[in-house]
């Protein structure tokens, strides 16, 4: 206790001090952990991730399977392909949207390569040829059926560009994709054998397209349709299309 007199008055302050035990101390605290890296995540960046190039970044993932697939994350930027990207069973490669992760390819005759149970996501990819290109194609697809989802696909050059190309039973998933074929070119080629399932898409060729399978809910701009089953799809002049494809 503290005294302490002003003239004819005195005052007394009295202090309790509580002692704090350490327990209740740690109660209305929390702890939280601070994860340096999730498991089963590459990120790709054109700074600050853990790689700056795709190719690198896929191959690097050796043990991806049914029970243990891998998420890639490419951030924003324009990544410049020199080489075949191939993806992988169980390996998702996603970007950070149409208009915020560009890849560019030139001259490469096959630019990205498909497999069966990969996914390609949320990007804008580009190839374009020299002059000394006879075909290009931006995705090739030979006997997998990979899933593209939210895709914009252009290939452009003097020769015959491909957007989408499946061959040999190949059956992909494509939804909400824009697959545009430049200067006389193709959106979309399946062969006699592939049959993908495509919905909420824009498929757009100047050239000699063929698609096959079942469309659904997708617009087909300059597109020979033949042996394909459409479902609620337009032509480029908002015309509604029949089952075999035609206004």
């Amino acid at each position: 206790a503290i005294m302490i007199t002003l003239r004819n008055l005195t005052v007394v302050l009295v202090a309790t001090l509580t002692f704090i035990s350490p327990a209740s101390l740690m109660a209305d605290f929390y702890v939280i952990p601070v994860i340096k890296k999730m498991k089963n995540i590459v990120t790709v960046s054109k700074s600050g991730g853990e790689f700056t190039d795709i190719k690198q970044a896929i191959n690097s993932i050796t043990d991806a399977n049914e029970t243990n697939p891998y998420l890639v994350i490419v951030g924003p930027g324009v990544y410049n392909i020199t080489e075949t990207i191939h993806l992988k069973a169980y390996v998702t490669l996603s970007g950070s949207g149409r208009d915020s992760t560009i890849l560019k390819g030139f001259d490469l005759m096959k630019m990205i390569y498909g497999e069966n149970n990969a996914t390609l996501s949320h990007m804008h990819i580009e190839n374009v040829g020299g002059e000394n290109s006879s075909e290009l194609f931006c995705i090739y697809n030979s006997n997998t059926s990979p899933t593209l989802e939210d895709l914009t696909v252009i290939s452009k050059h003097s020769g015959h560009p491909f957007a989408i190309v499946n061959t040999n039973s190949s059956s992909p998933i494509i939804k909400n994709v824009t697959a545009i074929g430049l200067n006389t070119g193709t959106g979309i080629f399946n062969d006699a054998t592939s049959f993908p399932f495509i919905t909420n898409s824009i498929l757009n060729g100047d050239g000699n397209d063929i698609v096959r399978g079942k469309v659904f809910f997708s617009s087909i701009v300059n597109t020979n349709a033949s042996g394909t089953e459409c479902h609620y799809c337009i032509d480029g002049l908002g015309n509604e299309l029949n089952a075999s494809c035609v206004p």
